[in-house]
């Protein structure tokens, strides 16, 4: 087995963090896949998967908007990034990755609940004290930041944005939700080739815009927005995808509509918005399996 270095704030990972997350494409007007593909980059330094930093690195060059000192400072970090996948090194991730990795179940970056936990859930009803007792609540609220249920985030593609991160740590997700004429996103890790199930399972019908049943309807996208599976009535009007294999490591996008709210395509397949108005109204459990546990992700390549 190959050994694993742990790096330190050197000069080098100073100058990535600087020219990630502060100095590269502030000067650019990034454009939706542009913007992908950094955020993409940016994913692979904090999971320390270079292969994939070293291929995001390739597109960005590929650019003909790159701006030379840019491009320059790109061929550098590509060097680098070589040699780190050459040495097996792993480093942990820094201040900067936050923003990118909380509410995936990684360690470390899953928040504690919040103090005065009880004081706040009171304040949020607005009316008084609820008509349960402060311990069901606290055990309801710890449930919640345990499953990560809490962590909505933006994204760098506007129509799945913005998401609620699945807690992966154990290898699978579940959440909940609820969804009538909207869209609800739902963003989880994958290590390439994780051969995924997801299973939307409609716990309450309620009446819809047109219809009073299950209709579901369930996409599956990548990190940049492209469509790789969908399905609609795979058991009666509820919906699975069943054993897709994933191509690449980074982060994957479910969106799960009401039947007839589908998404726009460009010719690539790449989604640009959503046409339609769910017709139905729905409560739903979304349960995501055959996934790499989130600690372990990009770290295996």
């Amino acid at each position: 087995m190959e050994q694993l270095v742990w790096l330190g704030l050197s000069a080098g990972t100073t100058l990535l963090s600087s020219l990630l997350f502060t100095g590269l494409g502030a000067r650019v007007a990034w454009g939706q896949p542009t913007a992908a593909v950094q955020t993409n980059l940016q994913l692979a330094v904090c999971l320390s998967d270079w292969g994939g930093a070293l291929h995001q690195i390739d597109r960005l060059l590929a650019s003909p908007d790159m701006p030379p000192k840019d491009r320059a400072n790109l061929v550098v970090l590509s060097r680098q990034f070589q040699r780190y996948r050459l040495d097996r090194v792993v480093h942990p991730p820094t201040q900067a990755c936050d923003p990118l990795l909380t509410g995936f179940g990684l360690s470390g970056f899953t928040p504690l609940q919040p103090l005065n936990l009880e004081a706040a859930l009171y304040a949020s009803v607005g009316q008084g004290q609820p008509n349960v007792t402060s311990d069901q609540h606290t055990r309801r609220q710890q449930a919640v930041y345990a499953a990560g249920l809490h962590q909505i985030h933006a994204t760098p593609i506007p129509a799945l944005s913005p998401a609620q991160r699945l807690n992966t740590s154990n290898g699978s997700g579940v959440t909940a939700g609820a969804v009538s004429r909207g869209v609800n996103v739902y963003a989880f890790l994958a290590q390439a080739g994780d051969v995924v199930t997801l299973n939307v399972n409609v716990t309450r019908i309620l009446p819809g815009l047109l219809y009073h049943d299950d209709d579901s309807q369930l996409f599956l996208f990548d990190s940049e927005g492209n469509l790789l599976a969908d399905n609609d009535d795979f058991t009666r009007l509820q919906s699975q995808l069943s054993d897709i294999s994933l191509p690449s490591t980074g982060v994957y996008y479910a969106a799960i509509t009401t039947y007839n709210n589908n998404p726009l395509l460009n010719g690539d397949r790449q989604i640009s918005g959503w046409q339609g108005l769910g017709g139905s109204s729905i409560e739903y459990t979304l349960t995501v399996t055959g996934l790499t546990p989130a600690d372990q992700v990009g770290r295996l390549e």
